[in-house]
């Protein structure tokens, strides 16, 4: 097997784990009802508290979900065209960009995002760990200045972070 073509698709078939698990946490925590996770967090369980404290803040969330979907999926169509004008010439661009719109939509957006709107208390408190370190780690980028941000719903208070 050559390694050039192996490699890639590996990675290429792990950011579209990442991006299906963005998508899914996206949907399963917007969808999720937050009455339940209250009472289930009145019962001790801990994960429905994490949950419920994401939830809390849904804009930084969806931010910061949306920022991980961004960069799995681009980096996994800019690396799927790389390898395929590498095999194909200039043709292989087209064929990248059909490739993974065709991945992206079915098993990125689509699936992940069925299965979440299905059973979004089950998947919104079971994958809460890795949505909060996402999420902390998007706060993270945003207090040092090191990406542009926007927040808020009221144009009025619109906070913005540039490159510093």
């Amino acid at each position: 097997m050559n390694l050039d073509i192996v490699l890639p698709a590996v990675i290429i078939i792990l950011l579209l784990l990442f991006s299906a698990f963005f998508s899914g946490s996206e949907t399963a925590l917007t969808a999720t009802s937050r009455a339940r996770l209250t009472e289930l967090e009145r019962r001790g369980n801990w994960r429905a508290s994490v949950a419920l404290t994401l939830t809390k803040t849904r804009e930084r969330l969806i931010g910061a979900l949306l920022l991980g979907n961004n960069v799995a999926n681009i980096t996994a169509s800019a690396l799927a065209t790389t390898v395929l004008v590498k095999a194909f010439g200039d043709s292989g661009a087209v064929i990248a960009s059909a490739v993974m719109t065709v991945l992206v939509l079915i098993f990125a957006e689509v699936m992940p995002k069925t299965y979440a709107i299905a059973y979004p208390d089950a998947v919104g408190y079971k994958y809460h760990a890795i949505t909060s370190a996402n999420d902390d780690l998007f706060m993270e980028w945003h207090k040092n200045g090191k990406c542009v941000t926007v927040y808020s719903t009221d144009w009025e208070d619109v906070v913005v972070t540039n490159f510093t």
